[in-house]
């Protein structure tokens, strides 16, 4: 199974930041946050029930991960004994994770972290930045004094 990603034409939107919260000079960026995924695939040595199990987990999947707003799939074969056509993304609609910080603004008190928010860098006081980089590259006091807590209640967490 072969899978292209293809950037949808012109933008949907535009920024005047990095990912870091910090501006970019210059006019607005224009961006584009809709992609399409086109899935390929020449099938040997398989039967169709695998087939479309295997597929289906991977989709759901990929749905707990990206929100999918449309969903054209077909899945035939010469010589198999079935075939599948799905067109509708509202059930892969709920299976996505939303972020906790999003929960907590719709009023839930303590939600569940989503899948991959372990990735996110902690951030500095007050900013978006990431701490790391704001200690490295800035002489702030409380930046500095921030940082070495962290270290230490990471260092103590780690040592028991």
């Amino acid at each position: 199974m072969d899978i292209h990603i293809v950037q949808r034409a012109g933008h949907d939107t535009w920024t005047s930041h990095d990912e870091f919260g910090q501006w970019i000079p210059g006019a607005d960026h224009e961006m584009q946050s809709q992609y399409f995924l086109v899935v390929e695939g020449d099938l040997r040595d398989t039967v169709f029930a695998g087939t479309k199990k295997a597929f289906l987990k991977w989709l759901c999947r990929l749905a707990k991960r990206v929100w999918i707003t449309e969903v054209l799939v077909s899945v035939t074969g010469e010589s198999w004994d079935g075939s599948m056509a799905i067109d509708d993304p509202e059930p892969f609609q709920q299976m996505f994770e939303d972020f906790s910080w999003t929960q907590i603004r719709e009023g839930q008190e303590h939600p569940e972290p989503n899948w991959c928010e372990f990735l996110r860098w902690e951030r500095a006081k007050d900013s978006s930045y990431p701490i790391t980089l704001m200690y490295k590259y800035y002489t702030d006091t409380e930046t500095d004094n921030e940082m070495w807590r962290r270290e230490e209640y990471h260092r103590r967490k780690r040592n028991g």
